[in-house]
């Protein structure tokens, strides 16, 4: 979690769309989260997929939470 300062409470994004760096504090909620996951983690993603290794295409498992929560369609504004 290269990207996640926690004694900052901090998120770096790297090269955003306009190709910029940004800083994001974190609130409370998030960084209580983060730290847990900090806890347990085995490699350098956030939230890694069952090999360890990051998302690339994620609309397959927001699909399947979607089915698992019994939501029919979702308005996209």
């Amino acid at each position: 979690m290269r990207n996640v300062d926690l004694s900052n409470k901090t998120l770096y994004i790297r090269e955003t769309k306009a190709g910029e760096d940004r800083e994001i504090s974190i609130n409370d909620m998030l960084y209580e989260s983060l730290r847990n996951l900090e806890e347990r983690k085995n490699g350098p993603y956030v939230f890694p997929n069952k090999e360890g290794k990051p998302y690339v295409d994620i609309r397959k498992g927001f699909k399947a939470a979607l089915r698992r929560t019994g939501i029919k369609e979702l308005p996209i504004s």
